[in-house]
């Protein structure tokens, strides 16, 4: 056949009947179709997607979007079955059996990895920084951030935004380009964390002081990016 059934050749065929469509409604002057520009980009659309998504040209950025194909290409990290059913407990065998668990579990697999994994999540109590991010409202800056304290929940439940019955504060320093200033934060019993604007990427380092004063104060990081879908508006 001429056309191969590739994602390419139906987005040209989309892309010709679209161009056909706009152009048979612009000889019989139809109000919808005014500017000739306009519906030729329109036409063009399919073919452009097409040729990121195939991975042709490397990043195409257009009407607000952003397509880096590049990202398509690293490798997947399948996740395994559940481990946890809802409402927390352990799964059952036959609930293992349902789910596609081996009856043989190679529990030394990965031990070390595992161990360090753990110790990290004793070392902070669970406790992390996250962040989330839109397009900045103030004057030369690109995004408007908000960074908080989040406690990660084994199992199904949400994890803890609010309500950290343990911690007294939290201090925030986002380096130089702040002044060297650090940010306090108390705890009200809502969200503990801090707002703030940026042009670039930055890491922010963050000190959580205890109630418990015999508790030594924790250090934790997060690399402010701007990678992840943005927090709507």
């Amino acid at each position: 056949m001429f056309i191969k059934n590739t994602p390419l050749s139906w987005a040209c065929v989309v892309s010709t009947a679209l161009l056909i469509f706009f152009s048979t409604l612009q000889i019989f002057g139809s109000p919808i179709v005014q500017l000739p520009v306009q519906w030729l980009w329109i036409s063009m659309m399919p073919i452009l997607l097409a040729l990121v998504v195939g991975g042709y040209i490397g990043k195409f950025k257009g009407a607000g979007l952003e397509f880096e194909p590049g990202m398509r290409l690293l490798p997947y990290a399948q996740p395994g079955p559940i481990t946890t059913p809802p409402g927390g407990g352990d799964l059952s065998a036959a609930m293992l059996e349902k789910v596609g668990v081996r009856d043989s579990v190679e529990p030394e697999l990965n031990v070390d990895w595992q161990k360090q994994r753990e110790a990290e999540y004793a070392r902070t109590g669970g406790l992390f920084i996250v962040h989330v991010y839109r397009r900045s409202t103030q004057p030369n800056q690109l995004y408007d951030i908000t960074l908080f304290l989040m406690r990660h929940v084994h199992g199904t439940a949400p994890n803890q935004k609010t309500g950290f019955d343990d911690v007294e504060k939290a201090e925030f320093y986002f380096g130089p380009s702040w002044h060297g200033e650090v940010f306090v934060a108390h705890n009200d019993g809502e969200y503990i964390g801090v707002r703030t604007s940026a042009w670039g990427t930055f890491l922010a380092t963050c000190r959580v002081t205890f109630k418990n004063s015999a508790k030594t104060p924790l250090t934790l990081h997060r690399y402010i990016d701007f990678e992840m879908a943005p927090e709507k508006a």
